[in-house]
């Protein structure tokens, strides 16, 4: 790979997760529609219903970070995990949990042990007014993801589609994972420093940090679902 694609792609990895981690709260904005509480589709109210309690869940809360902190070998956070209020960050459409995890020391190439820039992680979970709106926005992170190159395979589970990301780009590896349940849609992005210019190495794969990730999502879904019922 040049040096010139890779700093394009460095600099697409920066844009895609540049983790806001400053909270807003926003007021909730009551809107009067032309069809009346009665008169409104039942699928139209419910999809409402679904978006208004995304709209103030807790991710961190809902999400356990434990398997992503074992695969990884991480030593502890390096900040958050913080809750981010739906508004603000880097998927203002719904709340979303940021975290940086330190990763394991390495020996460079000069023999001496190193720090390594944290992992970065956000998780957003954000609910749309209808599913087309949904369909739209999951095929255009999709594509912001794919972007990077890579893979991109099927994420099968219970939900109405899912996709898994994974590249590796020479100075950073991305694992992105995202499911649409109808009208709501839950992404995980875990950027990774890579040990490509280490002499010592990481003990995970990228394939077994994608694995986790998949498994996080599932959770992650499941504990959604059960909120928005």
């Amino acid at each position: 790979m040049s040096p010139h694609v890779r700093r394009v792609r460095r600099a697409r990895v920066r844009r895609l997760a540049g983790v806001v981690v400053a909270a807003a709260v926003l007021s909730a904005a009551a809107g009067c529609g032309g069809e009346s509480e009665a008169e409104q589709p039942k699928s139209s109210k419910a999809g409402r219903d679904a978006t208004s309690v995304i709209a103030g869940l807790k991710v961190c809360q809902l999400t356990s970070l434990a398997p992503l902190v074992k695969v990884l070998g991480s030593p502890g956070y390096e900040s958050g995990p913080a809750e981010v209020a739906k508004g603000s960050g880097v998927e203002p459409a719904g709340p979303q949990c940021a975290a940086q995890l330190k990763l394991p020391q390495l020996t460079n190439v000069a023999g001496n042990k190193e720090d390594l820039v944290p992992a970065r992680l956000m998780i957003s979970v954000a609910g749309y007014g209808g599913k087309a709106e949904a369909d739209e926005r999951f095929a255009a992170r999709l594509a912001e993801a794919e972007k990077l190159g890579g893979t991109t395979k099927d994420l099968p589970g219970a939900w109405t589609v899912g996709k898994l990301v994974t590249a590796e780009l020479g100075t950073e590896d991305v694992v992105a994972a995202q499911v649409q349940q109808d009208n709501y849609v839950i992404r995980i992005y875990l950027q990774i420093t890579s040990d490509s210019t280490s002499r010592e190495k990481f003990r995970f794969t990228t394939a077994q940090v994608a694995s986790t990730v998949a498994t996080v999502t599932g959770s992650l879904h499941s504990a959604v679902s059960a909120k928005v019922q």
